[in-house]
């Protein structure tokens, strides 16, 4: 599906009518506002063929928020009359239309606007390649946030069932028996139930007589479909033969489709098109009409249609629908540049197809659509294959693979995202391009040090000094320095880790960036100082590099995790209620952001909040959610103090066999990983466990190995406060791994 597509028809089915709703004054304000304020929508609206008039022909900037720009228009909408925006079928919306569903109900709860989503609830429906769908996930963030409120609808009882019945067909005269075998058969599906009625009325099982609607005598037997697709089987069946294939040609377009196209492809004249297709609308319920088109009534019927048509007449028809959407939208095809793609791609004509999937997939990646650019950009390198022709010389090898690396990147798809980089990496090398090079290998070796492979990630880390010395790169050692100092502070050393923050900020200050750089290093010196117990230095520090970002101006990711530092120390200092205020403004920032990796580390750290005030429930919502992120995209030091948490969170609730299962799996990934810090903190927390079962020989044990580790690295704060601790043995304060979010370049 298109990015953003259930927003693309809602905005086209309204201002396709907007005459009927805004008056001329209302319509040319609203258009000077977009024109001014978000100029991107002007070239968005291409597939809604408004009243905005011609498209744009400039290109759609790297740097514009899509999410902002559909607030703004659905903000000036609200300004001028109240809004209902209604979503059906969310489950199968694209991944940039839940972020944006999510961000809009997150954004315009003070504004005249009411967002509807719909969705079934059918397990199959929630679901993709057997997993459970971005869909529930979304869901289960919003319900979180406190930004959604949901309405069950469940099935009918026998009396809903007779109300729906007599109220669909008005008058009617049915025996008691009757409506018991509906309401039996169809188990209180108002679906099944409608279409049951469909069934028994195209049977003659039930008739109108003199304006009354009556039963058959003698029958007993109903057929009541089973599943919602024999129910579209069924409607299927009565199509003749020119019906039938009329719409095969139309499910070969899409889910929607175009009358005067469909009318070109079947040689047919419009007008008799068009009465086919009102026949099929109004008695066979298979299509819906719309100001400027048709649609298929449910995708599911769409899928059917295609599925039955021979393979070699499908691309017969992609190739002709390709060809004359090409022929409509040139010169610049805009919006319509993905769909004349896979015409063109499912047509079997891969050298007419590359251009566009090329030129789709920037579009998807310029709008932040990354899993959908992802998929363009795979299309494409396919399309280059089987065309056997070399790769178009207007097309940027080394910026396709940097844009194919970030879109894997910022799905927290980490293999893919160090194929594409690698790759990246050495047509750099072959044009050589150290510039290129230094920015494929420091963004392997950030992957690398996400997925905890530290050896991997500074061994590419000073493969890009080499080369940037010895080609007089400017402006780079100072980031690559900052990069390696988050590394050495993720293994624990933190002494060799300032090192390298205080080389950056010296090298920033003959840098082009120096600000942006200057901030970096302030945060994680920042970090550093919090963990070595200077509080106060640490929160000026990030207010600090907070106002730098801010000042900057486009920071929102690093904003988000100067909050995020503040909440941290806050945690340290034991504010709770202000930590927590901290975190949430992290998560709004980040949300805008986008940035799914600091999202679950902040829910992982208001999870440990919550363990501390005792909120058991909310530690284990947060905990859960900060896990299930970290699984999926391999960041096992992180999975690793997740269950540092749920430790913390089981002795607390006293289940102390359960904590000690969940502290023994933390510490031998920490060990496996060697992060020191990590190692030290969940010995204190076992040391706790034990102490709170009466082992107190147990607990000095696992308190020394904390102490050692300490001292080992330098942590002379927490090794003052252990070593007192364990001399006296009194209530334990017990302590979790600071997670701390350090910047990197």
């Amino acid at each position: 599906m298109d990015a953003y597509l259930p927003y693309v028809d809602a905005f086209r089915e309204f201002f396709s009518g907007d005459s009927r709703v805004l008056s001329e004054e209302e319509r040319d304000k609203l258009k000077d506002a977009v024109r001014e304020k978000v100029p991107l929508l002007m070239e968005f609206t291409e597939r809604l063929m408004t009243s905005f008039g011609a498209k744009t022909q400039d290109p759609i900037s790297d740097n514009v928020n899509i999410f902002e720009g559909i607030q703004l228009l659905i903000q000036l909408l609200a300004g001028m009359k109240p809004v209902v925006f209604i979503i059906d079928d969310l489950q199968w919306a694209d991944e940039g239309s839940l972020r944006l569903f999510h961000y809009l109900s997150s954004h315009l709860s003070r504004n005249r606007v009411l967002i509807l989503g719909i969705s079934r609830s059918d397990r199959h429906d929630l679901q993709r390649d057997g997993q459970p769908s971005m869909f529930l996930e979304v869901l289960a963030r919003m319900r979180r946030e406190g930004v959604i409120e949901e309405i069950q609808l469940h099935e009918f009882n026998q009396e809903h069932c007779e109300y729906l019945i007599d109220h669909t067909l008005s008058r009617t005269l049915f025996a008691d028996e009757f409506y018991k075998s509906i309401y039996h058969e169809t188990k209180g599906n108002p679906f099944f139930v409608l279409e049951t009625l469909k069934l028994l009325r195209d049977n003659e099982f039930i008739y109108l007589d003199d304006g009354v609607w009556k039963e058959k005598p003698g029958e007993s037997k109903l057929e009541v479909p089973q599943r919602v697709e024999d129910v579209f089987v069924r409607r299927l069946s009565v199509l003749n033969e020119e019906e039938r294939e009329l719409l095969q040609v139309a499910a070969v377009q899409g889910y929607k489709f175009d009358a005067s196209l469909l009318s070109q492809l079947m040689e047919m004249k419009k007008i008799t098109l068009l009465k086919i297709l009102q026949r099929i609308e109004r008695e066979l319920q298979i299509l819906t009409s719309t100001d400027d088109g048709f649609l298929f009534d449910h995708p599911m019927l769409r899928d059917l249609l295609y599925d039955e048509t021979l393979p070699v007449l499908r691309r017969e028809y992609h190739q002709l629908i390709a060809t004359e959407l090409e022929k409509i939208y040139a010169p610049d095809y805009g919006a319509f540049t993905g769909d004349i793609a896979q015409h063109f791609r499912q047509g079997g004509d891969h050298l007419k197809a590359i251009p566009f999937l090329h030129q789709a997939g920037v579009r998807a990646f310029n709008i932040s659509a990354y899993r959908e650019a992802s998929l363009f950009f795979k299309d494409f390198l396919d399309s280059v294959e089987k065309s056997g022709k070399p790769m178009p010389d207007s097309i940027s090898i080394s910026d396709l693979y940097f844009k194919i690396g970030i879109s894997h990147e910022e799905g927290g798809r980490y293999e893919e995202g160090l194929d594409a980089y690698d790759k990246l990496f050495h047509i750099s090398k072959d044009q050589e391009d150290p510039r290129g090079q230094i920015d494929a290998g420091t963004r392997i070796g950030r992957i690398h040090g996400k997925m905890g492979q530290w050896e991997k990630s500074l061994a590419y880390y000073e493969e890009c000094i080499r080369i940037a010395e010895e080609n007089e790169v400017p402006n780079m050692l100072c980031r690559i320095h900052n990069d390696i100092g988050v590394i050495h502070f993720q293994r624990g050393d933190f002494d060799e880790a300032t090192k390298y923050f205080e080389q950056t900020l010296r090298e920033a200050l003959d840098s082009e960036n120096a600000e942006f750089d200057w901030a970096h290093a302030l945060t994680n010196l920042g970090i550093i100082a919090n963990i070595r117990g200077e509080h106060g230095a640490a929160l000026e520090s990030y207010k600090q590099a907070i106002s730098i970002y801010e000042r900057i101006g486009n920071r929102a990711q690093d904003v988000a995790r100067g909050y995020h530092n503040i909440g941290m120390t806050l945690m340290d200092m034991q504010d709770w209620s202000e930590s927590i205020i901290a975190f949430e403004r992290c998560l709004k920032l980040a949300d805008e952001a986008e940035d799914n990796q600091l999202r679950a580390m902040t829910l992982l750290n208001m999870g440990k909040t919550h363990v501390k005030q005792k909120n058991i429930a909310e530690a284990k919502k947060f905990t859960e959610k900060a896990l299930k992120f970290f699984k999926r995209t391999g960041d096992v030091l992180n999975e690793a103090e997740s269950y540092h948490v749920f430790g913390l969170i089981e002795a607390e609730k006293g289940n102390f066999p359960s904590s000690e299962r969940f502290l023994k799996e933390s510490i031998r990934i920490n060990e496996d990983k060697r992060y020191q810090e990590g190692l030290a903190e969940n010995y204190v927390s076992y040391g706790d466990v034990c102490r709170g079962r009466g082992d107190t020989d147990r607990a000095r044990e696992h308190y020394q190995k904390a102490l050692e580790i300490f001292t080992e690295i330098e942590l002379s704060g927490r090794a003052e406060e252990l070593s007192k601790m364990m001399g006296k043995l009194p209530k334990v304060k017990k302590r979790g791994k600071r997670l701390a979010e350090v910047q990197e370049a």
